[in-house]
C-alpha cells in the first residue's frame, strides 16, 4: 500500500490514478527545473542584447535608467541577467534605445529603412525635426 500525495487516503500500488498522479508530479518537477534554467539563460541573453544596444546608443546605465524610469541598479541587474523585463519595461527600453523588441528578445537586427527608423525613434523631438529637414533636402537634391 502507498499513501497518495493528493490526500491521506491509502490506495493500492496498482491504482492507475495514483500512478498517473505520481507520474504527473514527477514530470511537473522536471519541467519546472528545466524552465527555471531556461529562464535564467533567457534573462542573460536579454541582458547582453540590452547592454549592446545601450552601448551602441552611447548611453550610460544611469542615463538609460532615467529615460525608462527605473533605477541604475535595475539596469545593472538586467544586463547581468539577474532580473527579467516586464512587457512595459521592455517597451520603454526599446523606445529609449531606438531598437525593436525583436532586437532585445531574439537578437534580430532590422535592415534598411526599418533600421534607420529604429535608430531615429530614440531621438528627441527637435533632433528628429532637424533630421527630417535634412532628409527632405537630401531627397530634393537627388531628384534634380
Amino acid at each position: 500500500m502507498c499513501i497518495s500525495r493528493f490526500s491521506n487516503r491509502k490506495v493500492g500500488t496498482k491504482d492507475p490514478l495514483s500512478a498517473a498522479a505520481d507520474l504527473f508530479r514527477g514530470s511537473l518537477i522536471v519541467w519546472t527545473v528545466i524552465t527555471v534554467k531556461e529562464k535564467k539563460v533567457f534573462h542573460i541573453q536579454l541582458g547582453e542584447r540590452a547592454k549592446r544596444a545601450r552601448e551602441q546608443a552611447h548611453l550610460t546605465q544611469e542615463q538609460l535608467a532615467e529615460r525608462i524610469v527605473v533605477s541604475p541598479q535595475y539596469i545593472s541587474d538586467m544586463e547581468r541577467g539577474v532580473v527579467g523585463l516586464s512587457v512595459q519595461t521592455l517597451c520603454r527600453l526599446c523606445a529609449a534605445l531606438g531598437v525593436s523588441s525583436d532586437t532585445i528578445l531574439f537578437g534580430v537586427q532590422a535592415d534598411g529603412a526599418a533600421a534607420i527608423a529604429q535608430r531615429c525613434a530614440a531621438l528627441p523631438e527637435e533632433q528628429l525635426a532637424l533630421l527630417s529637414e535634412m532628409v527632405d533636402c537630401f531627397l530634393r537634391a537627388l531628384r534634380q
